[in-house]
């Protein structure tokens, strides 16, 4: 039946982008600096339904329902240095995942009406801080 139509709460087309930055020298030195952009395109959530002469319904796959694009954007900012005689490298960093995002609900999946069937919660702006010593 769904030969040829949208496969449900997958989607099609997805692009990831990464990009970091390191200061080497200057007043800015071990400064690190990155940043991620994440999308993907709408998704089908489901299928409206067709009632036939004989009175059986029947999913109408030539006509999806789709949920919105969704994007995302992360962002860091990180220090490093050696200590003890450049015996250890000391590295302090910190993440924001999500920015922007809070705490909603997205449709999965909707009723045969478009109604909403299955939510999710969309994973909300989060922070991080990492601290290490490589020796």
């Amino acid at each position: 039946l769904l030969d040829g139509a949208p496969r449900p709460e997958l989607r099609k087309w997805r692009f990831n982008a990464v990009s970091n930055y390191s200061f080497r020298g200057g007043m800015l030195n071990g400064v690190r600096l990155g940043g991620a952009y994440r999308w993907q395109n709408k998704s089908a959530l489901g299928f409206p339904v067709r009632i036939l002469a004989d009175g059986s319904a029947i999913a109408d796959v030539s006509k999806p329902y789709f949920g919105a694009a969704e994007t995302n954007v992360d962002a860091w900012i990180g220090y490093s240095r050696k200590l003890w005689k450049d015996k250890v490298r000391w590295s302090v960093q910190v993440n924001v995942r999500n920015i922007g995002k809070g705490n909603r609900l997205v449709s999965v999946s909707v009723q045969p009406d478009g109604t909403p069937d299955s939510p999710r919660i969309v994973t909300p702006q989060s922070w991080s801080l990492t601290n290490s010593f490589e020796f």
